[in-house]
């Protein structure tokens, strides 16, 4: 039988990359990432995604708090 990866519901990774997630909640979740590569793979590349827009944030209230100063 194939494993299910959990990855596959959008909702739960992006509580899960946000840190949304209570430690009880997030304990199975960490088991299963120990044992598989393509979960671990998908939760590295939605971190990379969510630091990246969270940069991009940043940078544009820096722009637009410099052009009303």
């Amino acid at each position: 039988m194939p494993q299910e990866h959990w990855t596959e519901d959008e909702e739960l990774l992006a509580q899960v990359v946000l840190g949304r997630l209570s430690e009880s909640q997030r304990d199975p979740l960490d088991r299963h990432l120990a044992s598989c590569e393509e979960c671990r793979r998908r939760v590295a590349d939605e971190q990379l995604l969510a630091a990246g827009v969270q940069r991009a944030g940043r940078d544009d209230l820096k722009v637009r708090l410099h052009q009303r100063l």
